[in-house]
């Protein structure tokens, strides 16, 4: 048998473990409590971050740009894909003519799949040539696409230009803030250009370079490339450099077609 005094220290150690317990449930309580509301209030905060940034893409649906469709007499169509309103979804491009064959109007076309769309009126074509789409690319890749239309000729070269969708209208690309970006493409044995797509400078940006060479002897020619960086509906100047190429190498083929994505001649 315990002494008393034993017995009763033995009782008395029992009853505050026994609080000690309480208090470290009521905390734990408490903690859980604290937890649950931090992270409801976490989950609350961004989802409406979530829904603020979803709802951006809308500006550009189709109560923006009202229906433009193509006339009833269009003739000489020609169609490509590209995402021009940056919605992740390729719109359609594309080209035709009203009116007789000898005495053309050419126009360019945009049909939105988010609906409604945009019509231009291309200048008259440079030499006695058609004017078509030749696809879409996202030079700058930032997410939205320009489309390359042939818009002319020359003796023995093609020439290209770019349009984009700037709000609801078609807009033909500036050069340095001036007159239309308008390059040749291809050439004669003496004399060739070439536009593509590529990170020139390798700060993970691409591009658009136009190149060109002339003929120095035999497959030697003299080269030439000025890098641009295109900012909304211009294309800017950034640097340009000279050497030599030759006819018979791979990189030749640079400085002889468009090569940018879908856009290819």
């Amino acid at each position: 048998m315990r002494p008393p005094v034993i017995a009763a220290l033995a009782a008395l150690a029992l009853f505050v473990a026994a609080c000690g317990d309480d208090d470290a449930d009521d905390a734990a309580t408490t903690t859980s409590e604290t937890t649950t509301s931090s992270t409801t209030t976490s989950t609350t905060t961004t989802s409406t971050s979530t829904t603020t940034t979803t709802a951006a893409p809308t500006t550009t649906s189709s109560s923006t740009c009202s229906d433009s469709p193509l006339p009833g007499d269009a003739a000489d169509t020609t169609t490509a894909p590209a995402d021009l309103d940056g919605d992740g979804t390729d719109d359609t491009v594309t080209s035709y003519r009203v009116g007789p064959a000898d005495a053309p109007e050419w126009h360019l076309h945009a049909q939105l799949t988010s609906g409604g769309g945009a019509d231009l009126t291309l200048p008259a074509p440079t030499g006695p040539s058609d004017q078509r789409v030749l696809g879409g690319s996202d030079a700058n890749e930032n997410g939205t696409d320009e489309v390359w239309v042939k818009v002319g000729a020359g003796a023995s070269a093609q020439i290209v230009s770019m349009f984009v969708l700037d709000d609801c209208d078609l807009v033909q690309v500036t050069l340095d803030g001036g007159g239309p970006a308008e390059f040749p493409v291809g050439g004669s044995i003496g004399t060739v250009g070439g536009v593509y797509c590529a990170d020139e400078e390798g700060d993970g940006t691409r591009d658009v370079v136009v190149a060109s060479a002339t003929q120095a002897t035999g497959s030697d020619y003299e080269a030439k490339v000025e890098v641009h960086h295109l900012v909304g509906t211009d294309l800017q100047f950034a640097f340009g450099d000279a050497g030599g190429v030759d006819a018979e190498s791979s990189d030749f083929a640079r400085f002889t077609q468009l090569d940018c994505d879908d856009a290819q001649l």
